[in-house]
């Protein structure tokens, strides 16, 4: 079973999220500050990273820029859940500077989410 970390400081979204995760079969954890979401990177080691782009005490794409350096051997997907960085060249910059590997828009459906997760998923299986 894949864990997923779910970095999110909207109590709604973050649970609305969660929910749909544990709905799905995933283990999750759960950060509501970009420190939080470091800690338990750096404790734990997620396979999958479901990202806020707007986290307070650490911006999200800091924290994805500082998971990558975390240990070489370490490669978890970082999906990115925002409602900014909606077009195509403000999420290719984001994939080459921050090492972000999928991205959904906020406001997200459920199929939305676990399309992006599942990617995510597999993308880890295929490393």
């Amino acid at each position: 079973m894949k864990r997923i970390l779910v970095a999110e400081d909207s109590p709604r979204i973050r649970e609305t999220i969660t929910r749909y995760l544990r709905e799905a079969g995933f283990d999750t954890l759960v950060a509501t500050t970009g420190l939080e979401a470091l800690r338990i990177v750096r404790d734990e080691r997620p396979d999958v990273i479901l990202l806020d782009g707007l986290l307070p005490q650490l911006h999200g794409f800091e924290l994805a820029r500082l998971v990558r350096a975390v240990d070489p051997g370490y490669h978890p997907a970082i999906v990115l859940v925002s409602g900014i960085y909606t077009n195509h060249s403000d999420r290719a910059d984001a994939c080459r500077r921050y090492g972000i590997t999928h991205f959904v828009s906020k406001p997200f459906t459920r199929e939305q989410l676990l399309e992006a997760v599942d990617q995510a998923a597999r993308q880890i299986r295929a490393a």
